[in-house]
């Protein structure tokens, strides 16, 4: 594949996707760091393949390493690739810098919104595969779709994912409860701590995203020992995350910014308050990345505000 040899590769794939009927067809793409005129050419090559043998839509991969968002020279040029590339969308995936869950970085997160409102304003769709809540910023952008899963494996895009579930079954020995308005995920005992000194109340989803698979930890006993399980944490984790997506998107730009940017000021009054009683989501707290959050959407919105806000219902 990485010589650009794709006949057989996508010949059987679009047989797949033909026999399962799907909507679209997701072509395959090798991961790279340095997106060059010779990636380019195995990227063309992979489409005018697919569109000898299959007549779904089309989403190309673009699977980046996080060296491959280093600045913004890159992301533009990957952006005039796509603009000769004939799919009606992308499928994105990208690796997050320095092995962590959630991105620190601002720059990174601001190439990332970059790099979907260019590919969005060239009217193609943009799904961005392995995400987490911390990727609802991409609303700003107009992405479409976040693709994103059960376990942290499927959270994040790590390329050694492919190759071990060793972080898998550590991440199965420890019951996560996410809550929505604080962007954290806690362990079920932390819900024990806030029930003992007053504050469970706090965690309890917002108005519109109370669900069936959490409910059970607000009933008045302790969360421990309810009948939360593994799968009700994953089902209300998956729950929460599209309905915080279907909220994210406003009617114009300026709309969709005020929100996330209100969403992160009350998620950061309510992180400091729970911290200081001890309620906290480990590496999976939203606390220190509320300002990493604020920082891209800045640098997003001083870069791209004018013309997303004016091109925005296109």
């Amino acid at each position: 594949m990485e010589n650009g040899d794709y006949e057989l590769l996508i010949k059987k794939l679009a047989q797949l996707n033909n026999s399962i009927e799907s909507e679209s067809f997701i072509l395959p793409s090798p991961l790279t760091g340095s997106p060059d005129a010779i990636w380019n050419r195995c990227q063309t090559a992979a489409i005018n393949e697919a569109r000898k043998h299959s007549v779904l839509p089309l989403l190309h991969t673009i699977a980046l390493k996080s060296s491959g968002f280093e600045n913004d020279i890159t992301v533009e040029q990957i952006i005039q690739f796509v603009k000769t590339w004939d799919v009606e969308g992308i499928y994105l995936v990208c690796e997050h810098p320095v092995r962590t869950y959630l991105v620190d970085n601002p720059l990174w997160l601001a190439n990332l919104l970059a790099l979907v409102a260019g590919i969005k304003r060239l009217e193609k769709k943009v799904i961005v595969g392995y995400a987490n809540h911390q990727m609802l910023c991409l609303s700003l952008a107009k992405c479409d779709a976040l693709a994103s899963g059960n376990f942290l494996n499927v959270r994040w895009f790590q390329p050694e994912h492919f190759e071990t579930i060793e972080n898998d079954e550590i991440s199965r020995r420890a019951k996560w409860y996410y809550c929505p308005q604080t962007l954290s995920e806690y362990k079920v005992s932390f819900l024990d701590v806030a029930l003992g000194i007053g504050k469970l109340r706090l965690l309890k989803p917002s108005s519109g995203l109370e669900n069936k698979f959490s409910d059970m930890l607000f009933s008045g006993a302790l969360p421990s020992s309810t009948n939360y399980t593994e799968t009700d944490s994953h089902c209300h984790y998956l729950h929460s995350l599209r309905l915080q997506c279907q909220m994210a998107t406003k009617a114009s730009y300026n709309e969709t910014k005020n929100y996330y940017s209100i969403f992160l000021e009350t998620a950061g009054k309510l992180l400091s308050g729970l911290r200081n009683d001890g309620i906290r989501g480990q590496n999976r707290d939203f606390g220190e990345i509320v300002d990493f959050n604020h920082a891209a959407i800045s640098l997003f919105d001083k870069n791209y505000g004018f013309v997303m806000s004016q091109e925005w219902n296109k």
